[in-house]
């Protein structure tokens, strides 16, 4: 089964924007390497928890895969509920509004320095609004165009660094020049022409 069927298939659970009526991302990602690396025991960090969905997609789905998930909003990880259903799935905090929950403390800041994973198979950038530096997330300038700077030396043969949500056209070329190594490496996807809505659009890095 395709990471697409899988998440429309249990809709009620995994209510996942990158299957919906307005993008279709993880039908690309079957394409890429859902399918074939099902099984594969791979890390894969998600930048953008949101409410969750797509992170306990990809945690029922990648069934020997351990799932990093960044979260710049406390309050949001405190709202995914029953985390101890989900065990290979670890949470981290990208500091950015103040504590309001209790139990906030208990989720780490996220520091690229400190970070316990130093290698990934999979990066999924699905924060629009992710700063340009980690360190510094007042920063807020050209949004994404460091996704792929942080991570690419990071990651094992094979692995990706996947941009979803490109927020304009224009910022294709932006996040590209901003990348310090191979460009030719990048690909755009376009999947506008089966859903047309503004942003059904991503940037994939593959290390091959």
């Amino acid at each position: 089964m395709s990471l697409q069927q899988f998440c429309q298939n249990e809709a009620a659970q995994y209510e996942s924007h990158s299957a919906d009526n307005q993008h279709n991302f993880f039908y690309k990602y079957d394409e890429l390497f859902a399918i074939t690396r099902r099984y594969d025991p791979m890390v894969i960090l998600e930048i953008g928890t949101h409410l969750g969905a797509s992170t306990r997609c990809y945690h029922d789905y990648f069934v020997n895969s351990k799932i990093l998930t960044i979260e710049r909003n406390q309050d949001l990880i405190d709202m995914f509920t029953n985390k101890h259903e989900f065990p290979r799935i670890e949470f981290f905090w990208l500091e950015w509004f103040s504590a309001s929950s209790p139990h906030a403390r208990d989720v780490p800041k996220f520091d690229t320095s400190t970070f316990p994973y130093q290698k990934f198979d999979i990066v999924i950038d699905d924060c629009v609004s992710l700063p340009k530096d980690f360190n510094n997330p007042i920063d807020q300038v050209n949004i994404q165009t460091q996704t792929f700077n942080r991570f690419y030396d990071k990651l094992n043969p094979g692995g990706m660094i996947i941009i979803d949500c490109i927020q304009h056209d224009s910022y294709v070329d932006i996040i590209k020049n901003a990348f310090v190594g191979d460009k030719s490496k990048i690909k755009f996807y376009d999947l506008r022409h089966m859903i047309d809505y503004y942003d059904n659009t991503m940037l994939v890095y593959t290390n091959d």
